[in-house]
């Protein structure tokens, strides 16, 4: 039983559950997840139309996140009409998630549908992504495919390159100073613009590209570096009262310098511009436990006494 995983149980139950399959027809199980897939897949598509079809699903198992009906419509060309009515029709093959955006189900099916489809033919879908990704960063609309792309783009950018194709666009992306503080700006942290320069550093040492991969390696480090420092960004957050993301901030500080922001936040809590703040006592203790930790690790019994 520990070997049977949830789409196959989910196929099962769905198939009990429509009477489709019972104990007089039990050999009728597909064996396996391609089995799976495969009667799934040719169940609902027309022979003439399976190739497309492929390429349209092949898409979801290419995006890194949840997107939109919509976005996935405007980059397959298509309308969303159809994206939706391509969802409908293997509807088990997807999660919805809270911001009614879709993700396939198991990462068994997105590895079943690349597997299909020829390298040139993954090149080509990939571009697709690209292409649209990077008009919506020049856009700057702000909208879903911005947000993506600021996040994704650099994924699907090394997915080019370990194809071996641009690795350049690759590097000169990652490496673009302009771009991360609006990544910073949107993810309030430095991971997006850290994971694409870790990309690059990854391609940039595999091609055995000693100039890329030590400009990589500088700007790496001084992301490191800013968001050690960034203490301004993050009064910012407290002053914003987005006191959740300025407090995780804080861990990036070395400790002296975290102690001293903790405590310039504790003193707006208590007698500056923040001491009205209905939320003020929760805030306050946990930012006196977080200076406790920081000063005090190995003294479980000691408190700092503050009246809150």
């Amino acid at each position: 039983m520990n070997l049977i995983e949830p789409t196959y149980l989910r196929y099962v139950h769905d198939s009990l559950g429509k009477g489709s399959l019972n104990a007089e027809n039990a050999a009728a199980l597909p064996y396996g997840f391609i089995g799976l897939y495969e009667e799934a897949f040719q169940s609902n598509i027309p022979i003439s139309k399976r190739q497309l079809t492929l390429k349209r699903l092949a898409i979801w198992a290419l995006f890194k996140g949840g997107v939109s009906d919509y976005l996935a419509s405007k980059i397959l060309n298509e309308s969303q009409e159809e994206t939706k009515s391509l969802i409908n029709s293997f509807s088990s093959w997807f999660n919805t998630t809270d911001s009614n955006k879709y993700t396939l189900y198991h990462d068994r099916l997105r590895t079943y549908l690349i597997q299909k489809l020829s390298s040139h033919e993954l090149q080509e879908l990939n571009e697709q992504i690209i292409s649209y990704l990077e008009s919506s960063l020049e856009a700057e609309n702000g909208d879903e495919a911005e947000i993506y792309a600021l996040e994704y783009l650099s994924t699907h950018l090394a997915l080019e390159s370990q194809m071996d194709s641009n690795y350049q666009r690759l590097h000169d992306f990652a490496n673009q100073e302009t771009l991360w503080p609006r990544q910073v700006s949107v993810s309030k942290e430095y991971k997006w613009s850290q994971q694409a320069v870790q990309y690059s550093i990854k391609e940039g040492a595999r091609r055995h590209n000693e100039y890329n991969l030590i400009k990589s390696i500088i700007n790496s480090y001084n992301l490191y570096q800013t968001e050690l420092n960034d203490v301004k960004q993050i009064k910012r957050f407290f002053d914003l009262e987005d006191f959740e993301i300025a407090l995780l901030r804080t861990d990036s500080l070395v400790n002296d310098r975290q102690v001293l922001v903790l405590l310039m936040m504790l003193y707006e809590l208590l007698l500056g511009d923040k001491s009205n703040h209905k939320d003020k006592p929760n805030i306050s203790k946990i930012i006196v436990e977080k200076i406790e930790k920081i000063t005090k690790p190995d003294t479980s019994s000691s408190q700092i006494a503050i009246d809150i």
